[in-house]
């Protein structure tokens, strides 16, 4: 399966530690932090190991509101990764889900 998540130069994501989100960005930051994520199971000392994306770049773009030109511009891109299904979590929402990155090949 692909998998598609926002990723800066590090390919961290924009939860990661330090991460810059555009200045100009308008969502609802407080829906994407780590009481807001919708993938269950995935214990708090393994989320090193695990990275959050989506299915699709509808999905992605939906999840971040339509806003992800902004992190383009500043220089984030759309990571695409190949994940056996087998290593992903599925969100309850249908448009987020997790995998892991020490299974995961990078496009």
């Amino acid at each position: 399966m692909i998998v598609y998540r926002l990723e800066d130069k590090n390919e961290r994501g924009p939860f990661g530690f330090m991460a810059e989100w555009p200045k100009d960005y308008t969502g609802d930051a407080s829906i994407h932090n780590r009481e807001g994520c919708t993938v269950v199971g995935i214990p708090e000392i393994g989320y090193r190991k695990w990275r959050f994306g989506c299915r699709n770049i509808t999905q992605l773009k939906k999840y971040w509101g339509g806003e992800i030109e902004k992190f383009e511009r500043e220089g984030w891109v759309i990571a695409k990764y190949k994940v056996r299904k087998n290593f992903i979590k599925f969100g309850t929402k249908d448009i987020e889900l997790a995998f892991n990155i020490d299974k995961a090949i990078r496009l």
